[in-house]
């Protein structure tokens, strides 16, 4: 027989573009136990929980070392670690959003970019 078991949380990333659209991604590893031969191997996974105007929403997917999908959502959060499957259903979230909370385009700076004294 096969076992599996959850593995170690490496990555994860919390966007919340507004309040009705909040998504969390995450990558882990799943260990995978082959009996017959005493193999143990991990596979790295993609996971993303979503709430979209109160809808939840789950995705989860292996990924393989090929995959560099993109994400505002991460990305604007300086999370370049976390990978994202090069395709799938996920949310990518939106690039003029900042954490916390900051849209580039309502601001009322002059001009100057608010997000990078954020960390974004």
């Amino acid at each position: 027989g096969i076992k599996h078991r959850f593995g170690e949380l490496c990555y994860q990333c919390l966007s919340v573009e507004a309040h009705d659209k909040i998504f969390h991604h995450y990558n882990f590893t799943i260990e995978t136990e082959h009996r017959s031969t005493d193999v143990l191997t991990s596979q790295l996974y993609f996971a993303e929980v979503k709430q979209l105007s109160g809808v939840k929403s789950y995705f989860c997917c292996p990924l393989d070392r090929s995959d560099e999908g993109h994400c505002y959502g991460c990305k604007n959060q300086d999370m370049y670690d976390l990978k994202h499957p090069s395709t799938g259903c996920y949310e990518v979230g939106a690039a003029d959003i900042c954490w916390p909370f900051i849209d580039d385009i309502d601001s009322d700076s002059d001009g100057d970019d608010d997000c990078g004294a954020l960390g974004c």
